[in-house]
């Protein structure tokens, strides 16, 4: 799989020139490991015949690191705009329904309570329409 994000490109697929044995790990200079980092975005190694770890360099990680948190944060605000959403549509539907005579006037102490109280009516409605 490739992922790309914000210029930088990651992948689960490691070839030769990126998987090392175990037994070199002692073998291998921490100049050429370093080297071998900055050419290649991940190093496999293996141990007792199964790839057991992932080296990379720091700056590396740190890109990837800052990254997922972008995503994260993304998925935050995705998540509050979906509740908002479902919120406004709660409130059009059930001012609609008010204004028709059809539901009573929620009465809140906070918009928070508002929220919550709308929220319930959504789903209240939702399982009783799943029902039928």
């Amino acid at each position: 799989m490739i992922i790309r994000e914000n210029g930088l490109t990651y992948s689960d697929h490691l070839d030769d020139e990126t998987l090392v044995p175990g037994g070199q790990l002692r073998t291998i200079s921490q100049s050429q490991w370093v080297e071998k980092t900055l050419k290649h975005d991940k190093i496999g190694l293996i141990v007792n015949n199964e790839l057991q770890l992932a080296l990379m360099h720091w700056s590396k990680y740190k890109e990837m690191f800052e990254s997922m948190k972008r995503l994260k944060e993304r998925n935050e605000e995705l998540e509050e705009l979906l509740e908002d959403t479902m919120a406004a549509i709660a409130y059009s539907d059930r001012a609609e329904k008010y204004e028709s005579g059809e539901a009573n006037l929620i009465k809140a102490s906070s918009p928070e309570e508002m929220v919550k109280k709308l929220k319930d009516d959504v789903y209240k409605r939702s399982e009783t329409s799943e029902k039928d």
